[in-house]
């Protein structure tokens, strides 16, 4: 037997996934999620009013979005998941840390070859780098072949 329209819960993820397919055009809406594929969120916040007995007649946008929003407990979680979707593909499309510090390299002969190259604006960071080197070094399973310390102060 299928899920009831009527569970909150349901209507909820429904309208939160409708929502984030406005935000972001290439997320394919599940079939019972497209009942909102063209609902606004002050189209949302006037149902979810209804639905709990409020009138929403000669109401304002901006007033049926801050009664949704005080009223009911639904509209604020509609939002919030929409946000936290958002912000789950913004942060898994950011590129990593370690991407971002190192390159890939070939070597001719097939042997292990480790490179460290470290920039450095000030004297104070050069020491801080040279520190997380050593540990680096120290703690170390493989031999590192190349060390190039390079200023960003006049090359």
């Amino acid at each position: 037997m299928g899920e009831s329209q009527d569970d909150p819960a349901l209507r909820a993820r429904q309208m939160s996934e409708a929502l984030y397919a406005r935000i972001n055009p290439r997320h394919e809406l599940s079939e019972p999620a497209r009942r909102y594929a063209y609902s606004t969120p002050v189209d949302m916040a006037k149902e979810l009013l209804t639905l709990r007995g409020e009138s929403t007649m000669a109401l304002s946008p901006a007033t049926l979005v801050t009664r949704a929003l005080h009223t009911t407990s639904d509209f604020p979680i509609i939002l919030g998941d929409t946000v936290g979707r958002v912000l789950r593909d913004a942060y898994q499309a950011a590129p990593s840390g370690i991407r971002r510090l190192g390159r890939q390299t070939t070597a001719r002969d097939f042997r292990a070859v480790n490179k460290i190259m470290l920039t450095y604006a000030s004297d104070g960071e050069m020491a801080t780098a040279l520190t997380d080197l050593n540990r680096q070094i120290a703690g170390a399973t493989e031999r590192i072949s190349v060390v190039r310390i390079q200023s960003s102060k006049g090359f």
